[in-house]
């Protein structure tokens, strides 16, 4: 407290309006601040601004009003810094959200990929369905069943077709290893299960022989 009021800035006591405001400007001149510079621009002489500038310690005040002024924008940095931080934060906590969203969802796809066999049957030629009576051509049914009750009493037919499904159980393997390593990214939020995920291979960078038929 300097002179009984609560900042350098303020206005002292026994500080005349005219005074306080040639103070206020010789603040405001930051660095360059200078008595003649002051007077010049008040149209005050540089005698009087040195009796106002001794007679309310104009040099410790602007020394403290520029220490005050540092903190300000300091503090003012500050709050945008952890603002930005904030919203960033917010953003990271949806990714990760949505990562563990993808590996449950390639989870999902790995579990329904063993749940489907390996194979899939195609009967050549007439059939006839012996629960309903229903009779057509074999090739457009993926699985011996009849496409009208779902009987597997079928008759007729001239050949059974095995058709590969086209994907391996390696396939199956890199799909849950990389939806895993996504997950614990997620979960741990740890940018080293990032660089392990890339390692095993996301699912998205699978190559070609990954999807050859079995044999």
């Amino acid at each position: 407290m300097l002179g009984g009021a609560e900042h350098a800035r303020d206005r002292q006591p026994g500080e005349s309006a005219r005074a306080y405001e040639a103070f206020t400007e010789y603040c405001l001149l930051g660095a360059a601040r200078s008595l003649a510079g002051v007077g010049q621009k008040l149209g005050k002489s540089a005698t009087l601004m040195g009796r106002w500038s001794a007679a309310h310690r104009w040099v410790d005040r602007a020394a403290s009003y520029d220490t005050d002024l540092v903190e300000r924008e300091r503090a003012e940095r500050r709050r945008l810094i952890e603002a930005k931080a904030a919203i960033w934060a917010e953003r990271e906590e949806k990714l990760r959200e949505r990562r563990f969203a993808l590996a449950e969802s390639l989870l999902g796809k790995a579990e329904l990929m063993l749940k489907t066999p390996i194979t899939r049957q195609r009967i050549k030629g007439e059939l006839v369905c012996g629960g309903c009576n229903w009779a057509g051509d074999g090739k457009n049914l993926e699985f011996p069943e009849c496409p009208r009750c779902g009987s597997t009493n079928l008759k007729g037919g001239r050949a059974t077709e095995l058709i590969p499904a086209k994907w391996t159980f390696d396939t199956v393997r890199k799909i849950a290893l990389s939806a895993s390593d996504l997950a614990l990214a997620a979960i741990r939020g740890d940018e080293e299960d990032d660089k392990a995920e890339m390692e095993n291979g996301a699912v998205y960078e699978f190559e070609e022989k990954d999807y050859q038929p079995p044999k």
